[in-house]
């Protein structure tokens, strides 16, 4: 795979960021046009009611908008303070490849609508079907592996199952392992380990 230095710059970027290694994956399978959007959350740290608020890490939220630029993503954010005598920030980035995506994900967040929100993230439709109708599959009785997907491809899934379909809704994840692996070796190894 032949690639710009901007992006390999920006993907060995992303390999150093200390967030969850999922997100990082989400974000190069974005940007490989494998998924159409994805929502990443940075947090900052926990503070009391009677404690100074506590903010986003502004060196790690610049390191990461050097990323998505350098892969030439859109974003959106929005930032939200949690929590009622114990509070959080969040940080919620939305990524698309393009701004009309990123205007269909932000606008399904803001109006809460979960089955827009399961279709533009890329999810299965009887998956995203199965948790509107919450007859998902416990994450529990889904097995490690499958004679067509393998343990490592099975941590890129981050998706409830629907109990009838399931093995069919992780058909996709050996193409997403794949994906990243050959982009970032590193990330791939974050994923599975």
């Amino acid at each position: 795979m032949t690639q710009s230095k901007e992006v390999t710059e920006a993907v060995k970027t992303l390999e150093t960021i200390d967030m969850l290694s999922i997100d990082k994956a989400w974000i190069l399978l974005v940007f490989g046009g494998l998924k159409p959007t994805a929502l990443l959350v940075l947090e900052s740290g926990i503070w009391a009611n009677d404690e100074a608020e506590k903010q986003i890490n502004p060196e790690k939220w610049r390191t990461l908008q050097s990323v998505l630029e350098g892969l030439k993503l859109e974003y959106s954010t929005k930032t939200d303070v949690i929590g009622i005598n114990k509070h959080m920030r969040t940080l919620s980035i939305f990524i698309a490849k393009d701004k009309k995506l990123l205007k269909k994900v932000v606008n399904a967040h803001a109006h809460d609508d979960e089955e827009s929100l399961g279709k533009l993230f890329g999810f299965p439709a009887t998956a995203v079907q199965a948790y509107l109708e919450s007859t998902c599959l416990d994450p529990s009785e889904l097995p490690e592996s499958t004679a067509d997907v393998s343990a490592e491809d099975m941590c890129f899934l981050n998706h409830r199952l629907s109990r009838s379909n399931w093995m069919e809704e992780i058909n996709y994840l050996p193409a997403y392992a794949k994906y990243v692996k050959k982009l970032s070796p590193i990330i791939y190894e974050q994923c599975v380990n």
